[in-house]
């Protein structure tokens, strides 16, 4: 992998945003159950979603034993 960051994202929004700004990245998988809880509000769900992609991520590539960069996890509502 030659990436400067891992994209714990299958979103193909995402994959472009990060091209058209010119980041190098490799996607790495992160599944994390999606599902909002009851007193959460969007924003902090989104927020706990991105965290939770973003760590799971890093899970991966420690399995994975990857070189270690940055995790991006995102998440929209």
């Amino acid at each position: 992998m030659t990436s400067n960051i891992y994209l714990a994202s299958t979103s193909p929004r995402r994959r472009e945003l990060l091209q058209q700004i010119g980041v190098l990245f490799d996607q790495i998988s992160a599944p994390v159950e999606e599902k909002i809880a009851a007193s959460e509000t969007p924003l902090d769900y989104v927020q706990r979603l991105a965290l939770d992609k973003a760590n799971a991520g890093l899970a991966e590539v420690q399995r994975l034993g990857l070189k270690l960069a940055p995790v991006l996890g995102a998440d929209t509502l």
